[in-house]
């Protein structure tokens, strides 16, 4: 099972390391292609009482899309990036930290919650975390066998590696098979742990320790024990990547065409776009579309409105 998350873990690197080539590719040879030296006054005067864009050709566009699905992959990857950061920062704010102890040979940070809970997190310094409650309620065998699931997610620094395959899964929305194999790569993890676990204290005493908890964790750690896990446990169902073949290849697809894409403009050095020509060209559909905009905009206020008012008729 270990060997079976990781080859998956890599397989999440290595199309996420694909899918960052083809981004840069396209970034890169797009915005080398567009040019940011305006033409003359009169000229932009003259694109700008356009409603349409005639000089618009079919390489332009294909800058357009590459440069777009470059600042996209960064913007996503960003936001993922400060989402997980500030979740963590949440969820370490909420906990009751009461010092540290040591429990089956392991040194965790006890928290002093009457629910049982046991978990590993933190990115870059991961920690073993376990509540007053799960102290309480175990067994010593079933509390060797918690600590024993959670020592393997830190040795293996689990949070980190689920965080980095759910941030590209996504930043790089061209390749979806990303967002699953993130998913499949955490359940994955916890059988690998669960395993490891059985090999220390053995089963029974890990399964009856995983029926005290009923929730899940903070980031990548599901410390209630779920129908696979039970069947893992059991010996009745062997672990499987369970990822869409038609999915994965329409990935792969998705990203060997931004590659063609990035390659052949890169070889095509005499095609360009002009960024102050396509603006004025856009201002003239820009000032069409705001009268649109304002009348839509009233029109949806004034129905918002009458609701309003009907409702306060009919409480009065």
């Amino acid at each position: 099972m270990v060997g079976s998350a990781r080859r998956l873990y890599w397989l999440s690197l290595g199309l996420g390391a694909l899918g960052l080539v083809a981004t840069v590719l396209a970034l890169v040879t797009a915005l080398s292609a567009v040019s940011l030296v305006p033409p003359p006054v009169a000229a932009l005067v003259a694109l700008c009482q356009r409603f349409l864009l005639p000089d618009l050709s079919a390489g332009a566009v294909v800058v357009l899309a590459l440069a777009g699905l470059g600042l996209a992959v960064l913007f996503l990857g960003a936001r993922a990036v400060l989402r997980q950061l500030a979740a963590h920062r949440r969820f370490g704010r909420e906990l009751r930290v009461g010092g540290e102890v040591e429990v089956a040979g392991s040194r965790v940070v006890l928290l002093e919650d009457p629910r049982p809970r046991a978990f590993c997190a933190g990115f870059l310094r991961p920690r073993i975390y376990l509540s007053t409650g799960a102290r309480d309620a175990l067994s010593g065998d079933e509390l060797g066998a918690v600590i024993a699931h959670e020592r393997h997610h830190l040795a293996r620094r689990d949070p980190l590696r689920t965080s980095l395959a759910r941030t590209l899964g996504e930043a790089l929305f061209f390749v979806p098979i990303l967002r699953r194999v993130a998913e499949r790569y955490t359940d994955l993890a916890e059988l690998a742990a669960d395993e490891a676990a059985v090999r220390e204290r053995g089963a029974p005493a890990l399964a009856s320790a995983l029926l005290s908890f009923g929730g899940r964790g903070p980031s990548t750690v599901a410390v209630g024990i779920t129908p696979e896990r039970a069947d893992h446990l059991l010996g009745e169902r062997g672990p499987r990547w369970e990822l869409p073949a038609l999915a994965l290849l329409g990935s792969l697809v998705a990203v060997g065409a931004v590659i063609a894409l990035g390659l052949q403009l890169a070889l095509t050095a005499d095609e360009t776009l002009n960024l102050a020509t396509l603006v004025m060209q856009s201002c003239m559909l820009a000032m069409a579309a705001l009268p649109v905009l304002v009348l839509a905009s009233a029109v949806f206020y004034s129905k918002a409105l009458r609701g309003v008012r009907t409702r306060l008729h009919q409480y009065q």
